[in-house]
C-alpha cells in the first residue's frame, strides 16, 4: 500500500508535518523521507549494495511513519516522545 493512501484511510496528519528541527528551521516529513531515501542510495552504491536499493527506498519512506500520529508534535514546546 502505497504511504499516501495509507495516511489517507488511517487519517494521519500529511506528510508536510514538522519533522525535524535545528532552532528555527523545521523541515517536513516528506523533506526528510527524501533526504534519507537519496543519502541511502549513494551510501548503497558506494558500498556496492545496489541490490538493496529496492528495500533502502521502501525503508526511507516508512522509518518515520509514527511522526504521523497527531500525539507526535515537534512544535510544541514539550520534547515528543522519539521512536
Amino acid at each position: 500500500m502505497k504511504l499516501e493512501l495509507l495516511i489517507e484511510e488511517l487519517e494521519l496528519e500529511s506528510l508536510s508535518k514538522t519533522s525535524h528541527k535545528d532552532g528555527n528551521l523545521k523541515k517536513s516529513l516528506n523533506k526528510h523521507i527524501e533526504e534519507v531515501r537519496s543519502i541511502s542510495k549513494v551510501l548503497a552504491r558506494k558500498h556496492g549494495l545496489t541490490e538493496s536499493l529496492d528495500i533502502l527506498d521502501v525503508l526511507a519512506e516508512w522509518h518515520d511513519i509514527g511522526k504521523l500520529n497527531p500525539a507526535w508534535c515537534i512544535d510544541e514546546d514539550q520534547k515528543p516522545p522519539h521512536s
